[in-house]
């Protein structure tokens, strides 16, 4: 499959075909829901917490006799029976982590980034522009490699310039290859890669190292 390759300056190269940096497309779809939902999972603070009969304040008298009032025997008003009472099996503070093999992970990458392609959302510059000082530069080369004006856009490197030029555009992120996932592809409106950062990728997801 062949997607669009831009210049630095956002000017139409030519093509690059994606199989000889990816491999033969094969979309594992049962995996990378698996992992998808493993990153969300991850995501969760798992701080949730209720308060049971012991954390609620209050109820250490007991609020009738045992016996002779008719009433049904009650040692606590914090009873989780009661209004106001304690929760009984309440969510506690926990982890939600779950570890994934480094294989899984590389395969869900691997389908997100087909799909992708497929959508016609991935695009190849050469390379970012290392003249980048404003933001509004920053801008124009986005309109000109996303129809929809918002990217998650991949270098190998990433200069302090570029960074401060790219920070003030709220739908655009700016973002180290090395940090890449299935989650990120998926929730991205446009995919962006320059070409050394397709190439570590590559090297990542397959092993093969381009010149």
């Amino acid at each position: 499959m062949d997607i669009s390759l831009f210049s630095a300056k956002g000017e139409p190269k030519g093509q690059v075909n994606l199989k000889d940096y990816l491999g033969e497309e094969e979309f594992q779809g049962r995996t990378l829901h698996e992992v998808v939902t493993t990153y969300q999972r991850n995501a969760r603070s798992g701080t949730s917490m209720t308060k049971t009969r012991g954390l609620v304040r209050g109820g250490g008298r007991k609020p009738w006799k045992q016996k002779g009032t008719g009433n049904a025997r009650s040692g606590s008003i914090r009873s989780p029976l009661w209004r106001k009472g304690g929760i009984i099996f309440g969510p506690v503070p926990r982890s939600f982590r779950v570890d994934l093999p480094e294989v899984k992970r590389s395969a869900a990458l691997k389908a997100a980034m087909w799909l992708k392609a497929k959508e016609g959302t991935l695009v190849v510059v050469e390379q970012l522009d290392g003249a980048f000082k404003k933001t509004k530069q920053a801008q124009a080369l986005v309109n000109k490699l996303s129809k929809t004006g918002k990217a998650l856009i991949l270098s190998d490197k990433i200069s302090a310039e570029q960074r401060r030029a790219f920070s003030n555009l709220d739908s655009v992120c700016l973002s180290p290859v090395s940090d890449l996932n299935a989650l990120d592809v998926l929730r991205s409106k446009s995919l962006v890669l320059t070409m050394p950062a397709l190439k570590s990728l590559s090297q990542r997801l397959t092993g093969a190292a381009h010149a």
